[in-house]
């Protein structure tokens, strides 16, 4: 079964419903924080979603993605909104260069904007 161009047949319902989650954010553009996040899950906590289920479906969605979709889930929503500290290790733990990590955030945001304004379900 392929959700948003990703094969998910795999998948448990955890990260499926954490797609379709980040999937309708990034489509209006928007970011979701942690708590948030954890709170539409329902069986999560702003302190162990990173680790424990967001890690899998960065894992799982970024070589077809092009993009770390996980980008617009963040810790705060003020002006800028900003991405956890485990978004920007993570990334620099699968090779990504992130030496302006708030650069780095945004780039992938707008990649994951324009993944999910481009894919369909």
């Amino acid at each position: 079964m392929a959700r948003y161009g990703f094969d998910v047949s795999q998948w448990d319902e955890d990260m499926r419903d954490a797609l379709e989650i980040i999937a309708e954010v990034a489509r209006n553009e928007e970011t979701i924080t942690y708590s948030e996040l954890a709170e539409e899950l329902g069986r999560y906590s702003p302190w162990n979603i990173g680790r424990v289920l967001l890690n899998r479906v960065l894992l799982a969605t970024r070589g077809v993605a092009g993009c770390l979709i996980t980008s617009v889930v963040v810790s705060e929503k003020g002006r800028p909104p900003r991405s956890g500290d485990h978004f920007i290790s993570t990334a620099r733990d699968l090779g990504f260069r992130a030496e302006d990590p708030e650069r780095f955030w945004d780039e992938q945001v707008s990649k994951t904007y324009e993944y999910f304004r481009d894919v369909r379900a």
